[in-house]
């Protein structure tokens, strides 16, 4: 499994020094139990992946915040990257400019450079990389929260339109839907960081937020009786997330696997299937084990998904030259769709030949009407 890059920002409760700061600990104490993400660094923690966790408070310095005040959106709340307010509005510190020229540098941008660099040795290692920005939020809102939204999910995804790709949203709503866990989607909170370096720029940077409504897991600041069930749940999920980040987008595909992938050139350049999505079907985990899985194929772990009928989705069995029977094709007690495509596979090597689009009766049996297929376009 890849290695995934976990952000975890708001997690520790320490107060480097307290200069600026103008209001008696105790008050201070209690707005730290208020803002923290509590326990997100266990929540979260895996023995395999790269992580940058803050080891100071958000209401010291909050990296997730815009260095510039003008650019961030919080900072007319008194709650820019150095909080002058508390959440109802008092007075939290004075912010001089040689206790903001201090703390930007010594603590900030420190910690920002430690996320760019994990991010170029991935880019380096690997060619992609995944940042999961992992977060916790309160049952009730923030007085000072931008969405005050009565709806309050159990989870939360945040995504960006350019670093956030669509099968990392769908394969998110799966897991916690088939979970039974409600899910918001950019709802009560959106985005999800990227170094400012590759923002908007290099789609090989992918991000990922992943909120948990701390009712689930959290009494007051003590773990509650959910809480390892809940570890699992996140845990699983990143599970989830490496899996997906090991299969290649078409892009990759293109540039790095030419020997196997020529085929593809011609399928891209038929506009008959511009729209066209395939869907292929996974036992719980079992990913492919072909090469690489495109930007245009959805994995589907629901045989009644696979087997429904969409003009612009089209059921994909991996096949090869002997028409050994793909296993799907047994368990379906009948065909749904008069299109299906065959990924070409090659028995002893697994190499990949090609790309059919074909018809089948759907009067006859899922496996006769596989047998007896006609191929419609062939791509190799």
């Amino acid at each position: 499994m890849r290695k995934l890059i976990l952000h975890i920002p708001h997690s520790s409760t320490n107060i480097p020094f307290f200069d600026g700061y103008i209001v008696d600990k105790q008050k201070i104490t209690k707005e730290i139990e208020k803002l923290t993400d509590w326990y997100t660094d266990d929540l979260f923690g895996t023995e395999t992946d790269d992580k940058v966790i803050t080891p100071f408070s958000r209401i010291f310095c909050d990296v997730e915040r815009f260095e510039d005040d003008n650019q961030e959106e919080m900072a007319r709340f008194g709650m820019g990257v150095l909080y002058e307010k508390f959440d109802n509005g008092d007075t939290l510190r004075t912010v001089t400019p040689e206790l903001r020229k201090t703390i930007l540098q010594n603590y900030y941008r420190k910690h920002h450079e430690k996320l760019l660099n994990l991010v170029k040795s991935s880019l380096e290692a690997k060619g992609k990389c995944l940042i999961v920005d992992c977060h916790s939020f309160p049952e009730e809102s923030f007085n000072c929260a931008v969405n005050k939204s009565s709806f309050r999910p159990d989870f939360n995804i945040g995504t960006d339109s350019f670093h956030t790709p669509k099968r990392l949203i769908e394969i998110s709503k799966r897991y916690f839907e088939e979970l039974g866990y409600s899910l918001g989607i950019d709802e009560p909170y959106s985005g999800s960081i990227v170094p400012m370096e590759y923002y908007k720029k290099d789609e090989r940077v992918q991000s990922i937020m992943l909120e948990v409504n701390r009712k689930l897991y959290l009494s007051r600041t003590e773990k509650s009786d959910g809480y390892e069930k809940i570890k699992e749940v996140v845990q699983g999920y990143l599970k989830l997330l490496k899996k997906t980040t090991k299969l290649y987008t078409l892009n990759q595909a293109l540039t790095s696997k030419l020997k196997n992938l020529e085929w593809i050139t011609s399928y891209m350049k038929d506009d008959r299937f511009k729209n066209v999505r395939f869907k292929h079907y996974i036992e719980d985990d079992k990913f492919l084990g072909f090469e690489f899985i495109s930007e245009w194929i959805d994995l589907v772990s629901d045989l009644e998904e696979f087997n429904r009928l969409e003009i612009n989705r089209i059921p994909l069995i991996v096949g090869d030259q002997f028409d050994m029977l793909p296993a799907v094709i047994t368990e379906i007690k009948e065909l749904k769709t008069p299109i299906i495509a065959v990924l070409r596979q090659q028995l002893w090597d697994e190499e990949i030949k090609g790309l059919s689009i074909c018809s089948v009766n759907l009067k006859k049996k899922p496996i006769t009407a596989y047998l007896a297929r006609k191929e419609l376009v062939n791509f190799k």
